[in-house]
Order: structure tokens, then C-alpha cells, then sequence
């Protein structure tokens, strides 16, 4: 026979509504009688019936996290940043992959069929019209938006400074004595795309050199493009001196690219790269790369869609993440920061 709530309470000598909030995590309890339970509850290897449980509170404690590109390895630091806050609170993750606006519009809707307690979209698409997301909102079930943009100050937004760090990057290559530089940027329907772009952009013009055309190329963030952009940028006559890639699978194929037509990296041709993805510090020559803060802005968007469950009122709904630039070989040259020079080969991370 199952263990039941009351046998529970019975065990530790408390009332049934203990240990419902105990179960719950609640904070209405003392440490003392808390521990008494979980004890009660170990021993008699009670389950909690959380479908039961559902149809009483209302809740199903399940927070629903859609994404665009569920592989995509910056996706999953997010996803680990959600995770551990959800599991302390007792909530559940469910995963769903989606496409496009239309397939996010209907990832939304199965969602509220669904009762989750709240969304975290983690959407990387540039979508000029967010109504779905905003009719999803007046069902009333919380929401947060992770790296997207376009949305209004109602909607919770977690987000971090492409624009910012993709200008420094830039200027960290002017201080190293460049003046050519080259950007392999991503596709233009992502917002991150955008933001790097005209990040670039500014590096330059605050340097006081010009914005050529002809030494920007975008691609996909994948392979294949990264490697046939470098090859298009070597072309040029002059060809730039340094190259900063939208993002580190493109740069890792941009410094095979450059390898491979004979030249040297960073004596030559300088990279950096955008994630700080594993395998960058792994390169030969290891490569400099911009840090983009996603287990943290995961952490924050299941702190603030928690609280936005629990009806706790919230300090601010749009937060802005600064990202840091991490130190390689790639670079070449002695930077100027004394911290930069005592640090290791393998990075230093260097806040922007």
C-alpha cells in the first residue's frame, strides 16, 4: 500500500499541512520540524503524488524552457544554469525544440495546454513580431525571454552585451597594432549577428579606421562557412591582418583556413572567436575568445520566472549580462593590461 501525506505526519507528529509545506518548500517551517519530516519522509519512503498535488494547488511545478537549437552548446550552458535553480525549488524542465515564429507560436500553446507554471525562452531568432509572445503572456502564466530582443519592459528579459564585447574585442586587436580587420559574421536573421556587427563596427570606428565591405563576410555559425569566408578574406588585396569571427566553430575553421593556405597564426593573421566553447581552449594555437555569460543568464531567468510564480515582486524585468573577453594565444602580441601579462596561455578572463 502506498505511503501516504498523513502517514507521514504521522511518523514525525506533525499536522498534514506540515508537511505539505514541507514537501513543497515552503518557508513556514521551522528548521527543526523540517528535518523531523524529510526524516519521516526518508524512512518511510514516501512519494509525493504530484498530480494530485496539482489539481489541489493549481501548480504542476514545471517550468517549460524552449529553444531554437537544442544542440547548439551555448543552448545547453543556459539550460545548466536553469536546471540547478529549478531542481532546489522543486520544479521540473521540460524541453521543446522549436524552428521558427510559427512553430515557437504553437511550442507556446501546447505549453499552456500543458499548465506548466512558467516558460523560459531561450529563442536566438530574429523575429520582428513577438504578438504570439505577447498574447501568451495575458494567459498569465509567467514568462521569460533569454538573448532575445525586440520585446517590451512588461515581458521578463535576460540578456548579455553582444554589442559591447564584440566592440572591445575589436579594440583589443587595434592595441595589438592591427588596422586591416576582417569580421566573419553570422547569419542576419539572429539578433546576435546584429548586435556583433555593429559591435565591430564601433571598435572601428572608435579607432578611427574605416569600415571596408570588402572585409566582411557572413556566414551561418557553422563550419563550412567560417572555413569558405576565411578563404574569400585572403583573397583581398591587402588581406586584413586580423579577423574577428562571430562565433568560435566559424573560428576554429577560420584558423584552419588560414593554417592551411600557409600562413601563421597569430604572426600573421590574429583571431578571436565569440563563446568560449570547450574545445577553443584545446586549438593549436589556443584560441582568444569572447566569454558569453549563459549558465549565469540561465540562473537569473529561473530566479526571476520563480519569482514571477510566486508573486514576488521583481527589482527590475529587463537585466543585462556583461560578457569578458578570455585571453588565448590566437592573438599574438604583449597586451597592455599587466593582467593580461601574467596570466597563462591557457586564458585569462578579463572583464569588459
Amino acid at each position: 500500500m502506498a505511503v501516504t501525506m498523513k502517514d507521514v505526519a504521522a511518523r514525525a507528529g506533525v499536522s498534514i499541512k506540515t508537511v505539505s509545506r514541507v514537501v513543497n518548500n515552503q518557508s513556514e517551517v521551522s528548521d527543526e520540524t523540517r528535518q523531523r519530516v524529510q526524516r519521516a519522509i526518508e524512512d518511510l519512503g514516501y512519494k509525493p503524488n504530484f498530480v494530485a498535488r496539482s489539481l489541489i494547488t493549481g501548480k504542476t511545478n514545471t517550468i517549460a524552457l524552449l529553444v531554437a537549437e537544442i544542440e547548439t552548446p551555448f543552448l545547453l550552458r543556459v539550460q545548466r544554469g536553469i536546471e540547478p535553480v529549478a531542481r532546489e525549488h522543486n520544479y521540473n524542465v521540460i524541453l521543446f525544440s522549436v524552428s521558427d515564429t510559427a512553430d515557437e507560436a504553437k511550442g507556446l500553446e501546447v505549453m499552456r495546454q500543458q499548465r506548466v507554471d512558467g516558460v523560459i525562452l531561450n529563442s536566438i531568432s530574429l523575429q520582428q513580431d513577438n504578438s504570439h509572445i505577447l498574447d501568451f503572456c495575458r494567459t498569465g502564466i509567467p514568462l521569460v525571454a533569454v538573448n532575445r530582443y525586440g520585446l517590451d519592459d512588461s515581458v521578463g528579459q535576460i540578456i548579455w552585451d553582444d554589442e559591447t564585447s564584440s566592440t572591445e574585442a575589436v579594440l583589443h586587436l587595434v592595441r595589438l597594432g592591427h588596422r586591416r580587420i576582417a569580421h566573419i559574421g553570422g547569419p542576419m536573421d539572429r539578433h546576435s549577428s546584429h548586435c556583433r556587427l555593429r559591435g565591430y563596427k564601433r571598435g572601428l570606428e572608435q579607432a578611427g579606421l574605416l569600415c571596408q565591405n570588402k572585409y566582411i563576410i557572413h556566414g551561418d555559425y557553422l563550419y563550412p562557412s567560417g572555413y569558405n569566408a576565411t578563404l574569400s578574406l585572403l583573397r583581398i588585396d591587402p588581406p586584413p591582418t586580423a579577423i574577428f569571427v562571430a562565433n568560435d566553430v566559424m573560428a576554429v575553421a577560420c584558423l584552419a583556413a588560414v593554417q592551411r593556405s600557409g600562413r601563421r597564426v597569430p604572426d600573421d593573421i590574429a583571431i578571436i572567436g565569440v563563446g568560449d566553447e570547450i574545445f577553443s581552449r584545446y586549438t593549436t594555437p589556443t584560441l582568444t575568445t569572447i566569454l558569453l555569460p549563459t549558465a549565469e543568464a540561465g540562473r537569473r531567468a529561473a530566479e526571476m520566472l520563480l519569482a514571477q510564480i510566486n508573486d514576488e515582486p521583481l527589482p527590475e524585468t529587463k537585466v543585462i549580462l556583461p560578457a569578458s573577453l578570455t585571453v588565448r594565444e590566437s592573438c599574438g602580441g604583449q597586451p597592455l593590461d599587466a593582467l593580461w601579462r601574467n596570466s597563462a596561455a591557457c586564458g585569462a578572463t578579463v572583464p569588459l
